[in-house]
């Protein structure tokens, strides 16, 4: 079950019984599906910083520098993988504060 951080207290109240996970986002976070690919573009792009929440697999182009991501992303949601270029594994793993999955270099 996925549903709003701000929900968690009244959800959590009420589950008494639940197989699965229940994963909580944050507010306006971007969210993708299937294969994405990160570039400095989209992230140029974004007016404010945002949050990403990804479902599947996701690929950080090498045009993406550390204080990009510092800037524009605040945090990352993973539910499948991350490939990115080896200089920006140690920021993903920070960004992403819930990880079900794998943040991997580019071979």
């Amino acid at each position: 079950m996925m549903a709003p951080r701000e929900s968690q207290g009244v959800i959590s109240a009420k589950l008494t019984r639940m197989d699965g996970q229940t994963l909580y986002l944050p507010a306006e976070a971007r969210i993708f599906m299937g294969d994405e690919t990160l570039e400095r573009e989209f992230l140029e792009l974004l007016p404010k910083p945002q949050c990403i929440v990804m479902m599947g697999c996701l690929t950080v182009n090498e045009d993406v520098t550390v204080e990009l991501l510092k800037e524009k992303v605040p945090e990352i949601v993973l539910m499948g993988e991350i490939r990115a270029p080896a200089h920006l594994i140690p920021i993903l793993k920070v960004l992403t504060v819930e990880k079900m999955g794998d943040i991997k270099p580019i071979s």
